[in-house]
């Protein structure tokens, strides 16, 4: 009776693992080196370009050197006054970008006996760490180039990020290490499909064949189908094969891997571990999560959550072990960035609605239920404040002139539009709360020959001392009395 034998073909050259020479072996997964990490950064897109979105959202903030409270350098215009930051952004690209793949930054100190010539970063693998653990007491050994050399904190600037399981020198628990396993995933769907396409996208086969022949007729029957069929310029190529041979597929091909939900999720972990919003990092997310309003929230979102922190570890850190003996500061100012300017814009403008709804409000109860419904916490010992009984509402005062009916002047209602005076004192009153908002000065210029001079003179004088926009209206609400002004 007949057996059947099999090969084993996965389109390269045929060699039983077991013969493998050691360094043909190489762990892809589950490992911790940093060898590993550094060729999963360089392969991974999304790993790369989440450690490159930290790295410029750092480099990129607004910063200043202080002396006391004063500015005496800024990056608008940087002049490099210190003398030893001639590329500051580069310099915190770099420590931001070697704080989320390793969790740990160095900076050299150059310098001569009179001062410091120049922070230049060093590479963290080049870095070997010696604590005394009684003194505490830091050395570094930096290798380079086949030498070695060993160097203080007079010497280097260190940045280690805490850790709860370290108690003295750096961890390696970075973002990019908390993402690595995904990253991985991503990695090795990547190169299966390459290495189909490369073998002629065969799926891997066993080749069966009748009978039990000799080495050498397998050894030819495994050249025959390498030299027909490997390689992707052999992937059209069309062959009769003896029926005595039977091709039995045992692999995947490249339509099995279309496992979109295992890609997005390890793109959404590699994201997560980055601190990074994924509308940062997908352009199709902000689609399916409320468009362009998410993605501008994300970005302040990224902001805070993540960059500013990152930039004030470094900041405290060149503070400490070298600005501060030197009286200097350096400081980040987030603040000054467009998306948050805007952002205290709108807080600033729904805080000027909501004290105008709390001061014109006839009913406190009412306005009190408005506001639990739209979410306001109110603070008990604030609550008196804002719901304090109400005085009764002035009765509107009339402007009388010998040639002119009675004019209303409150607030510019329908009453004070009928006459000359009353519509440019609601155009004055206008003007001078803008002016106050603008300038934090109600008084200001108002061109009108339909106004009594005395009238006029009263009411500048009035507003040159009102300060918010009750005074305002108050000064344009009493006009009676300045009409009788000597």
């Amino acid at each position: 009776m007949n057996s059947n034998s099999a090969l084993f073909f996965d389109g390269l050259k045929s060699i039983p693992l077991n013969e493998l020479p050691e360094e043909a072996w190489k762990i892809v997964s589950g490992g911790s080196g940093q060898g590993e990490l550094r060729d999963v950064y360089r392969q991974v897109p999304w790993l790369f370009r989440g450690v490159e979105l930290r790295a410029q959202g750092v480099a990129s903030l607004p910063f200043g050197v202080f002396n006391g409270n004063t500015e005496i350098d800024s990056s608008k215009d940087w002049q490099n006054k210190v003398g030893f930051l001639p590329d500051p952004k580069r310099l915190f690209y770099q420590l931001e970008a070697s704080l989320t793949l390793v969790n740990r930054a160095y900076a050299f100190r150059e310098y001569n006996l009179l001062k410091t010539l120049n922070l230049r970063y060093l590479v963290p693998t080049t870095i070997r760490e010696e604590i005394n653990e009684e003194s505490g007491t830091i050395q570094f050994i930096r290798s380079l180039g086949g030498r070695t050399k060993t160097l203080t904190t007079d010497d280097i600037i260190y940045f280690w990020k805490p850790s709860a399981f370290t108690e003295l020198g750096y961890s390696d628990d970075s973002p990019a290490q908390a993402a690595l396993n995904a990253a991985n995933v991503v990695l090795n769907l990547d190169k299966f499909v390459s290495l189909f396409f490369k073998r002629g996208a065969i799926k891997a086969t066993l080749l069966t064949v009748e009978g039990s022949p000799k080495e050498p007729e397998k050894d030819k029957l495994k050249a025959w189908w390498n030299r027909m069929f490997s390689g992707v310029k052999e992937a059209w190529q069309t062959e009769v094969v003896n029926s005595s041979v039977k091709p039995v597929i045992v692999g995947e091909g490249v339509k099995e891997l279309e496992n979109e939900t295992l890609t997005n999720a390890k793109r959404q972990d590699i994201a997560t571990a980055l601190g990074i919003p994924q509308t940062k990092l997908f352009s199709d997310s902000a689609s399916g999560l409320g468009g362009g309003g998410v993605v501008e929230q994300d970005d302040i979102r990224f902001l805070n959550d993540t960059i500013i922190p990152e930039a004030t570890f470094i900041a405290d850190t060149l503070n400490e072990q070298h600005f501060r003996p030197s009286g200097l500061s350096l400081r980040f100012k987030p603040e000054t960035l467009d998306a948050f300017q805007a952002d205290e814009a709108d807080r600033a403008g729904a805080l000027d609605q909501l004290v105008s709804a709390i001061n014109n409000a006839d009913d406190p109860d009412t306005l009190r239920a408005a506001m639990m419904i739209l979410g306001y916490e109110i603070p008990q010992e604030v609550e008196p404040l804002l719901f304090k009984p109400r005085l009764p509402k002035p009765q509107p005062q009339v402007l009388w002139t010998s040639n002119q009916p009675p004019v209303d002047v409150r607030n510019g209602n329908d009453n004070a539009a009928k006459t000359v005076i009353g519509a440019e004192l609601v155009k004055w009153q206008r003007k001078a709360i803008k002016h106050l908002k603008e300038d934090r000065r109600a008084a200001c210029e108002f061109e009108s020959d339909a106004l009594p001079r005395q009238l006029k003179s009263a009411i500048a004088g009035a507003l040159e001392h009102s300060t918010n926009d009750a005074q305002v209206r108050a000064v344009f609400t009493n006009a009676m009395q300045w009409v009788r002004y000597p």
